[in-house]
């Protein structure tokens, strides 16, 4: 019998291959708000047209999936993430979320389920964004990222 590793385990160690890091929430917001200044429950498609931000996503029916996981600044180890790129191992650096999904989150939540009745995620909601979440959830979408190169200036 094959063991079960939480999903999001398997693309963080996928990123860590990778050379790539996890997106904080941070980051998660500049993609999607770019320069537009933040609105009350703000919904809109990427201002840089990032897949899975796109009108249609975001003009979805009640309960399809579209939230992001993402390194929180709701909790210590979220704060404490240093940014750190994977070095082309399984293993995952040590700044980074680990096997019980502490210090990421779940960003644009979309409601339904009758507890909440929200039409289309918001970009805004932080409801759960210090939800460490290890399970597998069709809905929670993860994008592994590089940090720019500094570019030096010529003397």
């Amino acid at each position: 019998m094959m063991k079960c590793f939480p999903l999001f385990l398997m693309l963080f160690t996928a990123a860590a291959w990778a050379g790539l890091r996890p997106m904080t929430e941070l980051e998660l917001e500049k993609m999607v708000r770019g320069s537009r200044q933040p609105q009350p429950n703000e919904v809109g498609c990427s201002y840089w047209g990032v897949a899975g931000f796109n009108r249609w996503n975001w003009n979805a029916f009640k309960n399809d999936p579209q939230s992001e996981r993402a390194v929180t600044v709701s909790n210590e180890k979220g704060l404490n993430f240093k940014g750190t790129h994977g070095l082309g191992s399984l293993t995952l650096p040590a700044d980074w979320p680990q096997a019980d999904a502490v210090g990421s989150g779940i960003r644009c939540s979309l409601y339904g389920y009758g507890i909440f009745d929200l039409a289309r995620p918001r970009l805004s909601d932080r409801l759960f964004a210090a939800i460490a979440e290890p399970n597998r959830r069709p809905s929670h979408k993860w994008r592994g990222v590089r940090t720019a190169p500094r570019i030096k200036k010529n003397q």
